[in-house]
């Protein structure tokens, strides 16, 4: 009976030094919470700012795209690139003259 009542006793014990770093660690967590709740907004911010700016990168690269294959109509940025290309893939065709001066 009496190791019954000590087991009891212990248990009671554990269970209120559970609480309290239970306790605590919540409180922790709160904290450790609010801190990157201020940087997740910071950085939500930031990015929304970004993103009003209005930079558009597909704009920018479709405006870098010059040169078109008359075969395929795949965009180029440049004669050279659009004579390998068409080296790769279009090798049963004859070269168009404007490629035959290109180096490359």
């Amino acid at each position: 009976m009496n190791q019954i009542h000590q087991s009891q006793t212990s248990k009671t014990n554990q269970d209120q030094i559970f609480l309290k770093i239970n306790n605590s660690l919540s409180q922790f967590k709160k904290m450790a919470r609010g801190h990157q709740k201020i940087q997740s907004q910071q950085k939500n911010a930031k990015r929304q700012a970004d993103l009003k700016k209005g930079t558009d990168n597909k704009a920018a690269a479709l405006v870098k795209l010059t040169v078109v294959c008359k075969t395929c109509k795949t965009q180029m940025p440049d004669p050279k690139t659009y004579k390998q290309h068409f080296i790769n893939k279009h090798p049963k065709q004859d070269l168009p003259d404007e490629l035959k001066e290109v180096e490359g």
